[in-house]
């Protein structure tokens, strides 16, 4: 023991210690939670930069998948139309035919009457209207119950005949689905690096105050 300098044991200078070591506690937590603070705050600017960017790529494929839809369902219009020139006997009717998963297609004429199939919602005969006007329309619509859908509308015209609009329609709820499972993925990343930070901010914090521990000690 230090002559003049009485021990740890000693009833008198227990409270003092007890007051050290809470004091250290308090500044240990305090840097660790500012540690765990600034990550949180880095991931969540991470992923929502992320989660946007993202999203924003997953609709242009949407987009893009309804165009492609609409452009097939005018090459199947055009066959429709070669078949009905050169037809002998029964015509296999190539709209008809034409199927894409996830898709609903329409045909429809300038002034928003179903051909193909022979009927349509409002909304959908209000967006070929309005792509007979402007060349293409995109809307989305929600249907209720949580449901909400992505429509591409295309003027086009054939050889011969008026022109018309191809309507290809998609659940949104495709692109919700790809969220969701990139939502928890990156959830389950950021938690458990939060955990890694917390500790290992915890043993730095424990090494970055041992001097100042130390310096109290020999006070």
């Amino acid at each position: 023991m230090v002559p003049g300098i009485g021990s740890v044991s000693d009833p008198a200078l227990r409270p003092a210690v007890a007051s050290r070591d809470s004091a250290l506690d308090r500044l240990r937590l305090r840097l660790t939670a500012w540690y765990v603070g600034t990550f949180a705050a880095i991931l969540l600017l991470l992923g929502t930069g992320l989660f946007l960017t993202v999203r924003g790529q997953l609709s242009r494929q949407l987009d893009d998948a309804l165009r492609a839809a609409t452009t097939e369902l005018e090459r199947a219009a055009r066959i429709r139309q070669l078949e009905a020139d050169s037809a002998h006997g029964q015509v296999v009717d190539a709209v008809d035919e034409l199927r894409i998963p996830d898709r609903t297609l329409y045909l429809l004429d300038a002034e928003g009457s179903p051909i193909r199939p022979v009927s349509a919602p409002d909304w959908v005969r209000s967006a070929a209207r309005d792509a007979a006007g402007l060349g293409a329309a995109d809307v989305e619509r929600d249907l209720g119950s949580g449901r909400t859908v992505r429509l591409h509308a295309e003027r086009f015209t054939l050889p011969e005949g008026p022109p018309l609009v191809a309507v290809a329609v998609a659940d949104r709820v495709e692109l919700e689905h790809r969220y969701a499972a990139l939502i928890a993925a990156f959830t389950a990343a950021a938690g458990v690096a939060v955990i890694l930070v917390a500790g290992g901010g915890w043993l730095l914090v424990r090494k970055s105050t041992e001097p100042v521990e130390k310096t109290i000690v020999q006070m």
